[in-house]
């Protein structure tokens, strides 16, 4: 089944302990496990929570490289819009 990133992003953003290491709850594994486990039913995954970390992983190195790129010139973080790749602006988890 093909997990549908912009759900997943989504989903992951709405869930600040996967991704915000400023986070008290970000070193909890109890937390972790049961976030994972939310967000893999609402991407429709809910019997291969690892196959949903692992396509998060992929999202968030692709995301790590574009953004090093685009953020290469100057110290100035990148602008919406910086990027030529699809999830670029929403995985800035901007408000």
């Amino acid at each position: 089944m093909e997990i549908d990133n912009e759900k997943l992003i989504s989903a992951v953003r709405e869930k600040p302990p996967l991704w915000n290491m400023k986070d008290k709850r970000y070193h909890s594994r109890d937390v972790q496990r049961k976030l994972w486990s939310k967000v893999a039913d609402e991407v429709g995954v809910t019997n291969n929570v690892n196959e949903v970390k692992k396509k998060w992983k992929g999202l968030r190195d692709l995301f790590r490289r574009e953004y090093k790129k685009v953020h290469k010139s100057g110290n100035e973080a990148p602008e919406e819009g910086s990027s030529s790749w699809t999830f670029f602006d929403q995985m800035l988890f901007r408000s």
